[in-house]
């Protein structure tokens, strides 16, 4: 047989003319309700992002496993005795921003923090937090879901740290750059292309063939079209006009570039 949860209340009665004395027993039939509760204790518990309740002033009243790892602590008795303003944010607004978001909206949507671990170490979080209001309309609790972005913000700093690396190439090598999508026109070009006699107006969304003489545009184009194959030039001297008037020779090379699929999406010259 299936088993059920069952709510019991007893009530005594007066005894009756007769001398009798009943008690009444009432039954509720709370099953539904348990397992509900059981269902969200188990998602409370399991989830891997970290879950918390706690007062306007940072203090936790409720945490989940994943939220006790994430800030390197042992026990879930161990984190409710550290405060979310004062122990955990390294940045002390953090507080403000949840008490302008209950005022407002009454939710701080995807709000990046960092926070103290137990061991001092720092621990990028993404936030959402929802303020949980009284009748009289005060705030009463925070609620919240915290994500850990850490390896992802490292990431990401990392790869600002190689583009400013290579841009600050780009920028001092005495060549000049360009890269050109797959239309053929230029969408890129570098600093020294400026010093050079170039203005940005003039390049960028042009096709490099507007700038080299009418009799000498299928020899460019012809080497477009097999770097778009994936077949490279090097050392192809061609005549270049300046958006100053002036012109040049140049020695030009194409290489096509792949995006992570292994498909050409541009051609650096």
């Amino acid at each position: 047989p299936t088993k059920r949860a069952w709510l019991v209340s007893t009530s005594q009665l007066s005894a009756t003319q007769s001398g009798e004395a009943r008690t009444i027993h009432v039954l509720k039939d709370v099953s539904e309700r348990r397992e509900a509760e059981r269902q969200y204790r188990e998602l409370f518990d399991n989830i891997q992002e970290g879950l918390f309740f706690c007062t306007p002033d940072g203090h936790f009243l409720v945490v989940n496993n994943a939220l006790v790892n994430m800030l390197g602590y042992r026990t879930a008795e161990e984190a409710l005795r550290v405060n979310l303003f004062l122990n955990l944010a390294v940045d002390p607004d953090f507080r403000d921003s949840c008490e302008e978001a209950a005022q407002h909206s009454g939710v701080l949507r995807n709000h990046e923090e960092v926070l103290r671990r137990k061991d001092g170490s720092w621990i990028y979080t993404l936030q959402n937090i929802l303020a949980v209001r009284d009748s009289q309309g005060r705030t009463v609790q925070y609620r919240g879901l915290m994500l850990d972005i850490t390896e992802q913000k490292s990431a990401q700093v990392q790869l600002l740290r190689e583009r400013d690396f290579n841009k600050n190439i780009l920028n001092n090598t005495q060549s000049m750059i360009l890269v050109l999508d797959t239309a053929g026109l230029i969408s890129y070009a570098n600093r020294r292309c400026f010093e050079m006699g170039f203005r940005e107006r003039d390049l960028m969304g042009s096709k490099l063939q507007e700038f080299i003489p009418a009799s000498r545009r299928g020899e460019l184009s012809d080497a477009l079209r097999s770097a778009m194959r994936g077949v490279a030039s090097d050392n192809l001297e061609l005549p270049f006009q300046r958006s100053n008037g002036t012109p040049g020779q140049y020695s030009i090379s194409l290489s096509p570039m792949r995006d992570e699929r292994g498909e050409i999406n541009s051609i650096a010259v």
